[in-house]
């Protein structure tokens, strides 16, 4: 799940969310290094807050992983390693 946000900047620290809305995840791959994957997110843009809500589970594991990950986008590269 990822959800991306707008904020107020003021002299005051903190700020509510505004604008929050989902963004489509059109697909999720393992790289061939089998530890990183690649998330493809068409509408992604520079933002002030977003967060990823992701489970993970290896290969012949039982056992799953779940994290959410809380951060910014200031400069979007050109997607290529």
């Amino acid at each position: 799940e990822v959800e991306v946000w707008d904020l107020k900047r003021t002299a005051n620290y903190g700020s509510k969310h505004y604008n929050q809305r989902p963004l489509e995840v059109q697909s999720v791959s393992l790289l061939s290094d089998g530890r990183s994957v690649w998330v493809e997110i068409p509408q992604i843009q520079p933002t002030w807050g977003m967060s990823m809500k992701f489970e993970l589970r290896g290969p012949g594991q039982s056992k799953s992983v779940s994290r959410l990950i809380h951060h910014s986008i200031h400069h979007l590269g050109n997607g290529l390693f």
